[in-house]
Protein backbone atom coordinates (compact mmCIF):
# COMPACT_ATOMS: atom_id res chain seq x y z
CA UNK A 1 0.00 0.00 0.00
CA UNK A 2 2.80 2.36 0.77
CA UNK A 3 4.41 1.74 -2.61
CA UNK A 4 1.10 2.34 -4.45
CA UNK A 5 0.58 5.72 -2.78
CA UNK A 6 4.13 6.71 -3.60
CA UNK A 7 3.62 5.79 -7.27
CA UNK A 8 0.40 7.81 -7.55
CA UNK A 9 2.07 10.83 -5.98
CA UNK A 10 4.95 10.62 -8.46
CA UNK A 11 2.53 10.45 -11.40
CA UNK A 12 0.68 13.47 -10.10
CA UNK A 13 3.89 15.46 -9.81
CA UNK A 14 4.85 14.55 -13.39
CA UNK A 15 1.49 15.72 -14.70
CA UNK A 16 1.85 19.00 -12.85
CA UNK A 17 5.19 19.65 -14.49
CA UNK A 18 3.86 18.68 -17.87
CA UNK A 19 0.91 21.05 -17.44
CA UNK A 20 3.19 23.82 -16.27
CA UNK A 21 5.53 23.38 -19.25
CA UNK A 22 2.59 23.20 -21.67
CA UNK A 23 1.12 26.39 -20.24
CA UNK A 24 4.49 28.09 -20.42
CA UNK A 25 4.87 27.10 -24.08
CA UNK A 26 1.40 28.39 -24.92
CA UNK A 27 2.04 31.66 -23.08
CA UNK A 28 5.37 32.17 -24.86
CA UNK A 29 3.74 31.41 -28.19
CA UNK A 30 1.00 33.97 -27.58
CA UNK A 31 3.60 36.51 -26.45
CA UNK A 32 5.71 36.09 -29.60
CA UNK A 33 2.60 36.21 -31.80
CA UNK A 34 1.55 39.45 -30.14
CA UNK A 35 5.02 40.93 -30.55
CA UNK A 36 5.11 39.92 -34.20
CA UNK A 37 1.73 41.52 -34.82
CA UNK A 38 2.45 44.83 -33.10
CA UNK A 39 5.96 45.35 -34.45
CA UNK A 40 5.22 44.42 -38.05
CA UNK A 41 5.71 47.50 -40.30
CA UNK A 42 2.64 48.91 -41.92
CA UNK A 43 2.75 48.50 -45.66
CA UNK A 44 0.70 50.91 -47.76
CA UNK A 45 -0.80 49.31 -50.77
CA UNK A 46 -0.35 51.23 -53.98
CA UNK A 47 -4.01 50.75 -54.68
CA UNK A 48 -5.08 52.37 -51.40
CA UNK A 49 -6.57 55.88 -51.50
CA UNK A 50 -4.24 58.73 -50.61
CA UNK A 51 -5.34 61.12 -47.92
CA UNK A 52 -7.64 63.77 -49.43
CA UNK A 53 -6.10 66.60 -47.38
CA UNK A 54 -2.67 65.70 -48.72
CA UNK A 55 -3.98 65.77 -52.30
CA UNK A 56 -5.59 69.18 -51.77
CA UNK A 57 -2.38 70.58 -50.27
CA UNK A 58 -0.36 69.20 -53.17
CA UNK A 59 -2.73 70.63 -55.79
CA UNK A 60 -2.70 74.03 -54.07
CA UNK A 61 1.09 74.08 -53.93
CA UNK A 62 1.39 73.12 -57.60
CA UNK A 63 -1.10 75.80 -58.54
CA UNK A 64 0.79 78.49 -56.61
CA UNK A 65 4.09 77.37 -58.10
CA UNK A 66 2.60 77.59 -61.60
CA UNK A 67 1.25 81.09 -60.96
CA UNK A 68 4.63 82.20 -59.64
CA UNK A 69 6.34 80.82 -62.75
CA UNK A 70 3.90 82.67 -65.00
CA UNK A 71 4.35 85.94 -63.14
CA UNK A 72 8.12 85.68 -63.41
CA UNK A 73 8.17 84.60 -67.04
CA UNK A 74 5.68 87.20 -68.29
CA UNK A 75 7.25 90.67 -68.57
CA UNK A 76 5.17 93.67 -67.67
CA UNK A 77 3.74 95.48 -70.69
CA UNK A 78 5.25 98.92 -71.36
CA UNK A 79 3.16 101.87 -70.22
CA UNK A 80 1.07 103.40 -72.98
CA UNK A 81 2.60 106.39 -74.70
CA UNK A 82 0.87 109.68 -74.01
CA UNK A 83 0.79 112.41 -76.60
CA UNK A 84 -0.40 115.84 -75.60
CA UNK A 85 -1.13 118.73 -77.91
CA UNK A 86 -0.01 122.21 -77.12
CA UNK A 87 -2.93 124.37 -76.08
CA UNK A 88 -2.45 128.06 -76.16
CA UNK A 89 -2.13 129.58 -72.66
CA UNK A 90 -2.99 126.21 -71.07
CA UNK A 91 0.04 123.92 -71.40
CA UNK A 92 3.76 124.40 -71.39
CA UNK A 93 5.57 124.34 -74.73
CA UNK A 94 7.78 121.40 -73.81
CA UNK A 95 4.79 119.05 -73.73
CA UNK A 96 4.50 119.11 -77.52
CA UNK A 97 5.91 120.99 -80.47
CA UNK A 98 3.79 121.06 -83.58
CA UNK A 99 4.76 122.37 -87.02
CA UNK A 100 1.97 123.74 -89.16
CA UNK A 101 2.68 123.64 -92.92
CA UNK A 102 1.14 126.26 -95.18
CA UNK A 103 1.51 126.45 -98.94
CA UNK A 104 0.58 129.60 -100.84
CA UNK A 105 1.65 131.88 -103.70
CA UNK A 106 4.28 134.50 -102.85
CA UNK A 107 5.42 137.64 -104.60
CA UNK A 108 8.77 137.90 -106.32
CA UNK A 109 10.93 141.01 -106.03
CA UNK A 110 8.70 144.04 -105.62
CA UNK A 111 5.51 142.03 -105.94
CA UNK A 112 4.84 142.72 -109.64
CA UNK A 113 3.59 139.21 -110.34
CA UNK A 114 2.79 135.98 -108.57
CA UNK A 115 5.36 133.24 -109.00
CA UNK A 116 5.82 129.59 -108.11
CA UNK A 117 4.67 128.23 -104.78
CA UNK A 118 6.82 128.36 -101.68
CA UNK A 119 6.18 126.42 -98.51
CA UNK A 120 6.23 128.28 -95.21
CA UNK A 121 6.41 126.30 -91.97
CA UNK A 122 6.15 127.67 -88.49
CA UNK A 123 7.33 126.10 -85.24
CA UNK A 124 7.05 127.54 -81.80
CA UNK A 125 9.47 125.87 -79.38
CA UNK A 126 9.60 128.63 -76.76
CA UNK A 127 11.99 128.87 -73.83
CA UNK A 128 12.48 131.81 -71.45
CA UNK A 129 15.84 133.18 -70.43
CA UNK A 130 16.82 132.82 -66.79
CA UNK A 131 19.20 134.51 -64.43
CA UNK A 132 20.11 137.96 -65.69
CA UNK A 133 18.76 137.21 -69.18
CA UNK A 134 21.65 134.93 -70.12
CA UNK A 135 20.75 133.73 -73.65
CA UNK A 136 22.58 130.46 -73.11
CA UNK A 137 20.40 129.33 -70.19
CA UNK A 138 16.82 128.28 -70.85
CA UNK A 139 13.84 126.90 -69.02
CA UNK A 140 10.15 126.26 -69.64
CA UNK A 141 7.78 129.20 -69.77
CA UNK A 142 4.37 129.26 -68.17
CA UNK A 143 2.81 130.80 -71.28
CA UNK A 144 4.47 131.17 -74.67
CA UNK A 145 4.50 134.49 -76.54
CA UNK A 146 1.68 135.08 -78.99
CA UNK A 147 1.69 136.81 -82.37
CA UNK A 148 -1.15 139.34 -82.75
CA UNK A 149 -4.11 137.27 -83.90
CA UNK A 150 -2.49 133.92 -83.12
CA UNK A 151 -0.22 131.61 -85.09
CA UNK A 152 -2.61 131.35 -88.03
CA UNK A 153 -2.30 135.13 -88.42
CA UNK A 154 1.49 134.79 -88.17
CA UNK A 155 1.53 132.30 -91.06
CA UNK A 156 -0.58 134.62 -93.20
CA UNK A 157 1.62 137.59 -92.32
CA UNK A 158 4.78 135.66 -93.18
CA UNK A 159 3.33 134.49 -96.50
CA UNK A 160 2.32 138.02 -97.51
CA UNK A 161 5.70 139.56 -96.71
CA UNK A 162 8.08 136.83 -97.86
CA UNK A 163 9.74 137.33 -101.25
CA UNK A 164 11.46 134.54 -103.12
CA UNK A 165 14.89 135.93 -104.16
CA UNK A 166 14.89 136.21 -108.00
CA UNK A 167 18.44 134.89 -108.38
CA UNK A 168 17.68 131.87 -106.19
CA UNK A 169 14.50 131.22 -108.13
CA UNK A 170 16.27 131.42 -111.50
CA UNK A 171 18.85 128.92 -110.31
CA UNK A 172 16.12 126.71 -108.80
CA UNK A 173 17.71 126.97 -105.37
CA UNK A 174 15.60 125.62 -102.53
CA UNK A 175 16.36 125.35 -98.83
CA UNK A 176 15.29 125.62 -95.22
CA UNK A 177 16.27 128.50 -92.95
CA UNK A 178 15.75 128.46 -89.18
CA UNK A 179 15.67 131.92 -87.62
CA UNK A 180 15.81 132.43 -83.86
CA UNK A 181 14.86 135.62 -82.05
CA UNK A 182 13.94 136.91 -78.60
CA UNK A 183 10.59 138.33 -77.55
CA UNK A 184 11.34 140.90 -74.85
CA UNK A 185 9.18 141.74 -71.85
CA UNK A 186 7.52 144.57 -73.77
CA UNK A 187 6.81 142.31 -76.77
CA UNK A 188 9.50 143.74 -79.04
CA UNK A 189 11.64 141.44 -81.20
CA UNK A 190 15.44 141.41 -80.92
CA UNK A 191 18.55 139.29 -81.40
CA UNK A 192 17.53 137.74 -84.71
CA UNK A 193 20.05 135.27 -86.11
CA UNK A 194 20.33 132.28 -88.43
CA UNK A 195 20.31 129.05 -86.43
CA UNK A 196 20.33 126.85 -89.53
CA UNK A 197 21.37 128.10 -92.95
CA UNK A 198 19.88 127.04 -96.28
CA UNK A 199 23.45 127.08 -97.67
CA UNK A 200 22.45 130.01 -99.84
CA UNK A 201 23.04 133.61 -98.80
CA UNK A 202 20.03 134.92 -100.76
CA UNK A 203 17.59 132.68 -98.90
CA UNK A 204 19.22 133.42 -95.55
CA UNK A 205 19.10 137.18 -96.10
CA UNK A 206 15.46 137.08 -97.19
CA UNK A 207 14.48 135.11 -94.10
CA UNK A 208 16.20 137.64 -91.84
CA UNK A 209 14.71 140.57 -93.74
CA UNK A 210 11.12 139.46 -93.38
CA UNK A 211 11.52 138.48 -89.72
CA UNK A 212 12.83 141.96 -88.88
CA UNK A 213 9.48 143.34 -90.07
CA UNK A 214 7.51 141.53 -87.37
CA UNK A 215 5.30 143.66 -85.13
CA UNK A 216 5.34 143.38 -81.35
CA UNK A 217 4.22 140.11 -79.84
CA UNK A 218 2.32 139.45 -76.66
CA UNK A 219 5.22 138.54 -74.33
CA UNK A 220 5.59 135.17 -72.64
CA UNK A 221 4.79 134.71 -68.97
CA UNK A 222 6.67 133.00 -66.17
CA UNK A 223 5.18 133.09 -62.66
CA UNK A 224 2.47 135.33 -64.13
CA UNK A 225 5.08 137.95 -65.07
CA UNK A 226 6.34 138.93 -68.56
CA UNK A 227 9.71 137.37 -69.38
CA UNK A 228 12.19 137.31 -72.24
CA UNK A 229 11.55 134.28 -74.41
CA UNK A 230 13.57 132.77 -77.23
CA UNK A 231 11.63 131.60 -80.28
CA UNK A 232 12.67 129.69 -83.41
CA UNK A 233 10.85 129.63 -86.76
CA UNK A 234 11.82 127.41 -89.74
CA UNK A 235 11.13 128.90 -93.18
CA UNK A 236 11.18 126.56 -96.18
CA UNK A 237 11.81 127.95 -99.66
CA UNK A 238 10.50 125.55 -102.31
CA UNK A 239 9.85 126.10 -106.00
Amino acid sequence: MAELKKSNKANLDNKRWQGFLLGLIVACSLFFVAMEYTTRPKVVDNDMEVDEDFIEDLELKLKRDKEDMISVASPKPPPPAVTERVKEAETRPSEAEKIFPNTSDIDEGEGDALKKEATVKEAVPATPLVGNDDPLSFRIVQQIPEFPGGMAAFTQWLTRNLRYPPIAQQKHIEGRVVVSFIINRNGSVSDLKIEQSANDSYLDQEALRVMRLMPKWKPGLENDKPCRTMMAVPIVFAI
